[in-house]
């Protein structure tokens, strides 16, 4: 025996200390740790392994104080002590095959496992212990010591290496994870572990049972020439320290995953509060969205419908104390106050003015124009959030913003919300400028809709107004043709059958008298034929049937002539070979005849010209005087029962898909201009 094998022989005691002191350490250290990461799975197992050093630490100092008794000649120990002892040592093992098994069943079932693991072990340890004092009837002593050995063959060496290996799999999962950082920690605990039962469980004190007869702390001691229980201290030290090294990273990372999360969670929590702020302002868009557009639908005229619509904006909203809507005529694109709110025009300090004047830039250049405190123009579109956002960091606050109306390309006009008085100061906050943004585009198209039904109903009441008067003139026809009738051919044909009458009696006395008669009567009759002809052709002319329209309109020019003396002139042009559809020719024919009816009754002029110009897709038709002129707008007042004619010819050309233009002015004559398509007739 070599001088240190010899030391440590004579110091078991110390070694022992040292032996039980390294797994007690370990299991205080390993409690301290795992609270730290109590939430992850090597934290939970780490409580089952702390309980495994601190019983194999007592169970190693019960042996310390055993062989200080040796040492000292005092009795060796009492059985129910070395029971106490080895049941301690059982039950460490026990501790360390959970800790295995937590790591290796993580799931749901993994308690139940755990339990049936440990009571499954626990049973065949006991079983093996039986059946061994059974075939060797050892005595007390050796009993133990067989007891002793079973406990490391059967729990301690498979909990170790159960435990190395589920410690290898926690480590490839979590390198597999991103976390392989503390991997290493790991790698050396699974070291630990598995040399800690390979070998320091392999060789155990001399007993009956094979193979501890030869492969036991003797033979460890003979080769290495230290006590096994010095080796098993060192995988112990070893164990701990790179425990808690992992269980301290554990932590670590386990607080940055945790301030991570809370990051995530108050990125999440402002991502929510912009979202639930952008909800509630499209809430509110959309509230007073549907408040305007019932006010809109209301039946009311357009401007008492604007009025209201602007009082409802002023109220909903805390920037604007006053609104005008500046709207754009379709027929001649001149701009007009269509309703105003708030506003004092006649005041001295009023921005009435200013409010028109932006809102007029905005119509004319179709973009969003907002005035500042100090008279600085900001324009920009909506698509153009660098002019916003110059706009919104303008030191001086905002005092009016205008915003186009804008529905299918075109721009029918302008809302400005503004203050009343340079002294109203109220900010505009971001929130109402994107609700004035939607309420801007949806007012447009419910302000066209408004005017479209406008339309329509007018449209309506004129197609009413237009019916009643084509009965009323289909009236005053059948009045004239009945009158003409009585008047002129009644009375030839009442002469006529007088002057047979009469021929029937001259015939008998005098012959040559009667001839005269008959003469007479004949004149009668021609004039009569002459007449009746006459009233056919002012019903519908011949020559529209036979002829076409060309020719009736010139016949129509002729007779005008004729009739009222007027130098009338008809000129036709183009390369149209087929003829207009009966439809067609009727209805343009009966809008010359309008038109030279009403130069005969108002013009007073001295000449007129009817121009046809007919081509494959479309056929214009002109009606041309010198006469005196007329103002188209107040002859067309239907409020004072006027331009009925006109307006007639207008809607005989829409009929027909075309327009009708009236151009005039008083004392510069009328044209008359009718176009009419023809592409697919």
């Amino acid at each position: 025996m070599n001088p240190l094998t010899d030391l440590f022989a004579r110091h078991m005691g110390l070694i022992y200390f040292l032996y039980g002191l390294a797994f007690f350490a370990m299991g205080l250290v390993l409690i301290v740790a795992g609270q730290r990461v109590a939430q992850v799975r090597l934290g939970r197992a780490s409580r089952a392994l702390a309980a495994f050093g601190i019983l194999h630490g007592s169970h190693e100092w019960i042996e310390m104080f055993w062989q200080i008794s040796a040492t000292a000649s005092s009795p060796p120990p009492a059985v129910a002590g070395e029971i106490v002892r080895v049941s301690i040592l059982a039950a460490s093992f026990l501790m360390l095959l959970a800790f295995a098994l937590q790591l290796l069943f993580a799931d749901g079932t993994g308690l139940r496992r755990v339990t049936a693991g440990v009571g499954i072990a626990g049973g065949i340890w006991l079983v093996g212990v039986g059946l061994a004092l059974a075939a060797y009837r050892p005595q007390a002593a050796d009993g133990i010591a067989l007891a002793d050995v079973l406990a490391r063959y059967v729990l301690g060496i498979p909990a170790a290496l159960l435990g190395a290996l589920a410690l290898m799999r926690l480590q490839r999962a979590l390198r597999e994870t991103g976390t392989a950082r503390f991997s290493r920690d790991l790698v050396w605990c699974a070291t630990a572990l598995f040399m800690y039962g390979a070998v320091g469980q392999l060789f155990v004190r001399p007993a009956l049972v094979p193979p501890a007869t030869l492969i036991n702390s003797d033979l460890f001691m003979q080769w290495f020439g230290i006590p096994v229980q010095l080796f098993r201290a060192g995988t112990a030290a070893v164990l701990a320290v790179f425990m808690t090294r992992a269980l301290d990273v554990f932590a670590v990372e386990s607080r940055n995953q945790l301030e991570e999360a809370v990051a995530r969670e108050r990125t999440i929590a402002d991502a929510m509060e912009r979202l639930n702020e952008t909800l509630r302002v499209r809430t509110r868009e959309l509230s007073l969205l549907l408040e305007l557009t019932n006010l809109l639908a209301a039946p009311l005229a357009l401007s008492d419908a604007l009025r209201t619509v602007l009082s409802k904006m002023i109220e909903s909203l805390t920037f604007p104390s006053a609104g005008i809507v500046v709207l754009v005529n379709p027929r001649d694109g001149q701009q007009w106050v269509a309703a105003q709110v708030g506003f004092d025009p006649e005041a001295a300090d009023s921005l009435y003015a200013p409010a028109v004047e932006v809102g007029q830039m905005s119509i004319a250049r179709s973009v969003i124009v907002c005035r500042h405190a100090d008279n600085v123009l900001f324009e920009f579109s909506l698509a153009d959030a660098r002019g916003r956002q110059e706009c919104r960091c303008h030191p001086a606050p905002a005092t009016m913003m205008s915003f186009p109306l804008i529905v299918h390309a075109a721009t029918i006009g302008s809302v400005t919300l503004s203050w009343a008085t340079p002294e109203r100061c109220a900010p505009l906050p971001v929130e109402e400028y994107e609700i004035m943004v939607g309420v801007a585009q949806q007012l447009a198209v419910a302000i066209e809709n408004a005017r479209l039904r406008q339309q329509a109903q007018e449209r309506e009441r004129l197609l009413e107004d237009l019916l009643h008067q084509v009965v009323s003139v289909q009236e005053t026809e059948r009045q004239r043709i009945a009158r003409e009738l009585h008047d002129v051919t009644g009375q030839s044909l009442t002469a006529i059958a007088l002057g047979l009458r009469g021929v029937e009696t001259t015939v008998r006395v005098n012959p040559d008298l009667a001839v005269e008669q008959i003469q007479q009567l004949g004149a009668y009759s021609t004039a009569a034929l002459t007449e009746l002809r006459q009233l056919i052709a002012d019903l519908r002319p011949s020559q529209l049937d036979d002829l076409g329209l060309a020719a009736a309109v010139q016949w129509l020019v002729r007779e005008f002539e004729t009739r009222y003396g007027v130098q009338a002139e008809f000129v036709s042009s183009g390369n149209r070979a087929q003829r207009l559809p009966a439809e067609h020719e009727t209805t343009l024919f009966r809008i010359v005849q309008e038109a030279l009816t009403n130069v005969a009754r108002h013009a007073r002029a001295s000449r007129v010209v009817v121009r046809l110009d007919s081509a494959p897709d479309r056929l214009r038709l002109s009606v041309e005087d010198d006469g005196q002129g007329f103002d188209v707008a107040g002859a067309m007042d239907r409020a004072a029962g006027r331009g009925w004619g006109l307006l007639g010819m207008q809607e005989r050309a829409a009929l027909l898909g075309g327009v009708c233009e009236i151009d005039s002015q008083p004392g510069h004559g009328t044209r008359l201009v009718v176009t009419i398509p023809l592409t697919g007739v």
